[in-house]
């Protein structure tokens, strides 16, 4: 008679254990440049500001694209100007920089 063992086989294990870490790195990867929308758009908008002449007090930035043009809202808070509306890349987009907001008025 012959015994059959039960269990897996180091290959096999090994094989389950590449497809998890690949798994893993697409989610984890993908979650955390979420994220950092918020940090790469105020730097941006930094810049944009110090590239306008403006002298800049102080950014504030959406984490979040909510129509999904690729941009997150931002005001840019200036000496000269005051509060200025504007929208800079996020960074997991093709877009770079920053442009006006368009503002809708009645």
């Amino acid at each position: 008679m012959s015994q059959r063992k039960s269990g897996f086989t180091v290959i096999e294990l090994l094989i389950v254990v590449a497809i998890v870490a690949i798994l893993g790195g697409v989610v984890f990867g993908s979650v955390g440049s979420c994220g950092s929308s918020g940090a790469k758009a105020n730097k941006e908008a930094q810049a944009f500001g110090r590239e306008m002449g403006l002298t800049v007090k102080g950014v504030t930035c959406m984490d979040y694209d909510t129509n999904g043009d690729g941009y997150v809202s931002c005001t840019l808070n200036t000496v000269e100007q005051g509060m200025l509306p504007i929208e800079c890349a996020r960074s997991w987009s093709w877009n770079s920089g920053c442009r006006a907001a368009m503002v809708l008025r009645r």
